[in-house]
């Protein structure tokens, strides 16, 4: 599994733990064979990290501050390896809530400690200067930031937008590159132009923002003489007819729990007034929306499209959850008793 991600294990399940890397030991192989797809993967990032600390013979957190952080100046960036350290002036990440009888928002919490995908505390001010790093080579060189920005390229030649950590795009005729980034409620994302020599950067800590969009909107505003003028807008949807409707759903059809082997989790789908919704003891509760006979989708990004699945008889056996890392995920129905018998007692 390489940089760019040209073949990925399974689900992202890993167990990190200090100097510990269990990676996906439950997944069932890979999505499809090396280099001929992309898909990204965290956790190709969290096993780099801990190839940088071995090698190093220090902590990640502390080889990024005397490589990099320090040297460009990023005073007020690390990276968040230890859970319980107090770190003064953070901010915490939210989402909006389902039940406003808590309130309109709740907290979303970052509970673990691993770095390298993640964990990165930083500011608008700190990450403008790791963008003049690439223009300004402090840290590396120039060969190094070239390298940075070479495209992967499949097995058939493809060329793909991912780099080494950064994506290539193209908006309103603008060549850019950067990354988006997500985990608990936060949510960022860093463009940045390099012919114009503009760069963008939002920081959000509300699970409902869109940094990547917002991004683009006020680079709309700074580049516009740049830009190239945008074909019209697609005409909106037609309104459902009855030709096009969705199929009535039964609800009492997907009502139930769910597991994940791979993940060692339970979801449960209940009905909540008129409406599914899907429910993880960690996670909460999200609308399960209807695209179309026995497919849902969420706003939860790691459960983007569910399909339900069924057996000769018709019944809902299992669900399958896609998003844009993971395919077909399996989680098989459980009996509706399977935990009706009473646990053991201690020294029993």
């Amino acid at each position: 599994m390489g940089v760019a991600h040209y073949g990925r294990l399974g689900y992202e399940r890993c167990d990190y733990e200090g100097t510990r890397f269990q990676p996906c030991q439950a997944a069932k192989g890979t999505e499809f064979c090396p280099g001929a797809e992309y898909l990204y993967c965290n956790t190709g990032y969290t096993l780099l990290a801990e190839i940088v600390a071995r090698v190093g013979k220090q902590p990640f957190r502390e080889w990024m501050k005397q490589r990099v952080f320090t040297p460009l100046g990023m005073k007020n960036t690390l990276f968040y390896d230890d859970d319980e350290r107090i770190v003064k002036g953070r901010a915490y990440s939210f989402h909006k809530s389902n039940d406003l009888s808590a309130g309109f928002y709740k907290k979303s919490v970052l509970s673990y400690a691993n770095a390298g995908a993640t964990s990165l505390f930083t500011t608008v001010e700190d990450l403008a200067k790791w963008i003049n790093n690439f223009k300004n080579p402090t840290v590396g060189n120039a060969a190094t930031m070239k390298q940075m920005l070479e495209r992967g390229r499949l097995t058939k030649g493809d060329t793909i937008p991912y780099a080494f950590a950064l994506v290539h795009g193209k908006h309103k005729g603008l060549a850019y590159y950067g990354h988006s980034g997500a985990d608990a409620g936060f949510r960022s994302n860093i463009t940045y132009f390099p012919k114009e020599d503009y760069g963008f950067i939002v920081l959000n800590n509300q699970a409902e923002a869109n940094p990547t969009g917002k991004a683009l909107e006020i680079a709309d505003v700074y580049l516009a003489a740049y830009q190239q003028k945008g074909k019209e807008a697609p005409a909106p949807p037609k309104p459902a007819t009855p030709e096009n409707k969705p199929a009535t759903l039964v609800n009492a059809d997907y009502v139930g729990r769910y597991y994940s082997p791979e993940l060692e989790a339970i979801y449960t789908i209940r009905q909540k007034g008129n409406r599914l919704e899907l429910v993880h003891v960690h996670h909460g509760e999200v609308p399960l929306k209807p695209v179309s006979k026995d497919q849902f989708s969420t706003d939860w990004w790691f459960a983007s499209t569910i399909d339900a699945v069924r057996n000769s008889t018709n019944a809902v056996t299992g669900l399958r959850i896609s998003n844009g890392r993971v395919r077909n995920l399996w989680l098989m129905r459980l009996p509706d008793d399977f935990d009706a018998s009473k646990p053991p007692l201690a020294g029993k």
